[in-house]
């Protein structure tokens, strides 16, 4: 998980210094991860992950598992503090959104994840996350091939001007959604980033549209903060964001 979490070879200093673990203990382990295929490279080249594995992030070890380890009780935090729900969600190969795990409001009038397991990517605070960190021409290629259905009367239809509210996403560093997926619910999401810039989840806050309003910069804030200290505990580090004025 350590390796899989860098882009670059990890050589035996850095695992030793990083994971606090003797050399003689590093070397066996990483001759193991060599001789069963998991890991490749040597102790003068650096060791990365197999490429079958780098290449899916869907692997039970991959970036993903590191980080639902940490989000929990961070998500617990959060939606006790906003008293607000939070939720993580991952983009399907489809580029829906599946809700990975999720901490409701504590309050009576909320929003409730319960029984949310998916969400669109074209209408909702985590697809919009999560398509602003993909690649422009497969997401084009993706609004090209649904129908963009119109779910309240706030819902962006036009792909251009999808696109361009995803070009300003991923400048600002988060997502905010206002009544267009659900009259009465609003969202905001932020990024989850592994070491190598890529976006591995994105940590969401949901609420009715009036509280939404009352205390959008301070969910932002919240949020934002939140998903660093996700990305800090997981890989040693968090991502710098680009954090605008703009709310």
């Amino acid at each position: 998980e350590f390796i899989a979490s860098h882009d670059k070879p990890m050589f035996l200093r850095d695992i030793t210094s990083a994971l606090a673990i003797p050399k003689s203990s590093a070397h066996m382990l990483l001759s193991t991860l060599c001789a069963r295929g998991y890991v490749i490279g040597s102790a003068n080249s650096g060791f990365k992950l197999a490429g079958e594995l780098a290449e899916s992030p869907g692997w039970v070890g991959g970036h993903l598992r590191l980080v639902t380890r940490q989000a929990q009780p961070v998500m617990n935090e959060l939606a006790n503090a906003l008293q607000e729900t939070a939720a993580l969600g991952v983009l399907k190969s489809n580029f829906d959104v599946r809700v990975v795990m999720y901490k409701n409001s504590p309050v009576e009038v909320r929003y409730d994840m319960t029984d949310t397991v998916e969400l669109p990517g074209y209408c909702s605070a985590m697809g919009y996350l999560l398509l602003a960190y993909s690649d422009p021409s497969a997401v084009g290629d993706y609004l090209d091939a649904i129908d963009i259905e119109p779910l309240t009367t706030k819902t962006v239809t036009c792909k251009k001007a999808i696109m361009r509210r995803l070009r300003r996403v991923a400048a600002r560093g988060y997502s905010i959604h206002v009544d267009e997926r659900l009259t009465g619910a609003s969202g905001a999401a932020a990024p989850i980033l592994a070491p190598n810039g890529k976006v591995v989840a994105a940590l969401n806050i949901s609420t009715v549209t009036p509280r939404f309003n009352a205390k959008r910069g301070s969910i932002i804030d919240h949020l934002v903060a939140a998903a660093e200290r996700i990305e800090h505990d997981a890989f040693g580090s968090a991502m710098p964001r680009q954090r605008p004025g703009m709310r």
